[in-house]
């Protein structure tokens, strides 16, 4: 008796093809923003923690005046769009202190600690954070047409991977300045401000 063929029914096992494209992709991406986050934290430990930067503004109002907006930082709301507002703190030596509520949850409490009134204004900057800590030297002179209003940020970022981004992103260092000084320039009616 003739037994029929029998009809393998095993099939061959699925070869492994390797990773799907979709998974290629976000591993591709990954790798890419951690090469970037190493570069970038490479940057910032070759980089100082100390800087300097200097922005300038010509201003068509006399020096009295913008000094006194300078100094009178319970009015900062109405002309530094970044705020949110502000509040007093309470300092142990007496010197007017103030929390500045940045857009975007931020708070940076700051600290008027040298004063030459007319003239010249230091703030201390205390970040909550720790990210920076520094003072901006506030110059105000008389010029041709109205005044001069020079800021000077001395700071120091101790974080690696935020001072490599503040030096990968040009004018990041300036950012602060840039804005206060649009800021006071909108309150005096000068729009676009003369900043240098």
């Amino acid at each position: 008796m003739s037994s029929a063929p029998v009809e393998s029914t095993s099939q061959a096992l699925p070869t492994r093809k390797g990773l799907p494209l979709i998974a290629k992709i976000v591993l591709g991406i990954v790798g890419v923003l951690l090469l970037l986050m190493l570069v970038t934290y490479g940057i910032g430990m070759a980089t100082p923690l100390d800087h300097q930067v200097t922005k300038s503004l010509d201003l068509k109002v006399d020096q009295q005046q913008v000094y006194d907006a300078m100094v009178d930082w319970e009015q900062y709301p109405k002309w530094r769009t970044e705020l949110v507002g502000v509040s007093a703190v309470q300092d142990p030596e007496g010197d007017p202190r103030w929390l500045e509520d940045w857009k975007g949850d931020q708070d940076i409490e700051l600290e008027i600690t040298a004063e030459e009134p007319g003239r010249r204004v230091e703030i201390t900057i205390h970040d909550p954070s720790d990210m920076f800590s520094g003072t901006w030297e506030c110059l105000v002179a008389p010029a041709e047409g109205g005044s001069m209003v020079t800021l000077t940020e001395r700071g120091t970022i101790p974080n690696p991977m935020v001072r490599g981004m503040m030096t990968c992103v040009p004018g990041a260092k300036a950012y602060c300045l840039t804005l206060y000084l649009k800021g006071l320039a909108k309150k005096f009616g000068e729009d676009p401000p003369r900043l240098h």
